[in-house]
């Protein structure tokens, strides 16, 4: 059960685990989570969109609680569950209980611990370009300069709002954002980097201090991972986080159990013919890796190219 549960975290954990900025989305992510959490032992329509009116539920409350059939046991547990409750088996109810209580007791610290109300937080999802014509973005541009008076003197804040204003009804800026996708872009590159470089006649830069502010907001990251080294035996090997695969991360490992035994370094180790099998695989398997990404680096380059040609397109057409 707990193999089935577990991707709810590991998704959020590791969209956020990642180069480009996502400071953005952690707000949206964040509600995101506890509805999910939310879904696997509440009903449906118990469990409202906005975070505030979240906030306010009463997860222990039975009369919005799923029945035990209907509580998600995880993709794994699930026809072992429905077996065992057919065939009537007396741990049943038992285990459903200590299930609904360990998805009460998650939920109850999500809500008091992830920062929901945090204005900062909230406020940087202004930066997200499906929201240009949202009433909430020019509040929300304003709580942060004041929030970062080392980049927005006070004195500034006017000039702040006004360039705000302008950029949420910016003709060029409102159609470039209806075809502006989040999942296959970069909102630092593919569009506040535009939005610098749209000039005006009369100052250059459009937006010179929205612009100075955006830079100082993109420079807080939520990853990537920065891990000095891996332990041997407590890898997380999978295929949205790791490369390495499982026959390399095994022959590394037989390398440095080996090397720890023997008190051996880099430079003293002695290739054996025990290690050597483990070494030659290691060998072959990068060199395998090392091909298949000169293809992805080709392909990423060929679809770029297709993209810089429609966005030219795009600009010549406005």
């Amino acid at each position: 059960m707990f193999a089935g549960v577990l991707p709810t975290f590991q998704v959020f954990l590791k969209k956020l685990q990642h180069e480009k900025p996502l400071v953005h989305l952690l707000h949206v992510e964040m509600v995101a989570l506890v509805r999910e959490l939310l879904s696997k032992f509440m009903k449906p329509g118990a469990i409202p969109l906005s975070i505030k009116e979240i906030l306010r539920i009463n997860v222990r409350s039975t009369d919005l609680q799923l029945s035990n059939k209907r509580l998600c046991v995880g993709r794994f547990g699930f026809s072992a569950m429905n077996k065992a409750r057919v065939e009537k088996k007396i741990w049943v109810g038992n285990l459903y209980d200590s299930l609904r209580e360990g998805y009460m007791k998650s939920a109850e610290f999500l809500l008091k611990n992830l920062p929901f109300d945090n204005n900062i937080i909230t406020s940087l999802s202004a930066l997200t370009p499906s929201l240009i014509q949202c009433d909430s973005v020019c509040g929300a541009f304003m709580t942060l300069g004041k929030a970062l008076p080392n980049v927005i003197r006070p004195e500034a804040l006017g000039q702040l709002e006004e360039e705000v204003r302008a950029y949420q009804i910016d003709d060029d800026l409102v159609l470039l954002a209806n075809i502006y996708v989040e999942e296959d872009s970069r909102v630092d590159v593919d569009w506040w980097s535009r939005v610098a470089f749209l000039k005006n006649t009369e100052r250059g830069v459009r937006y010179p201090t929205l612009i100075k502010l955006v830079k100082a907001l993109l420079s807080i990251f939520t990853g990537p991972l920065v891990e000095g080294s891996f332990n041997l035996m407590d890898d997380i090997l999978e295929a949205d986080r790791c490369r390495m695969i499982v026959e390399t991360y095994e022959n590394l490992a037989i390398i440095k159990s080996t090397m720890k035994a023997r008190n051996w370094t880099a430079s003293t180790m002695l290739i054996d013919q025990p290690l050597r099998p483990s070494c030659l695989s290691s060998y072959q398997n990068y060199q395998l890796h090392l091909q298949k990404k000169k293809k992805s680096e080709q392909a990423l380059k060929k679809k770029r190219m297709g993209e810089a040609i429609r966005m030219r397109n795009f600009d010549r057409r406005l």
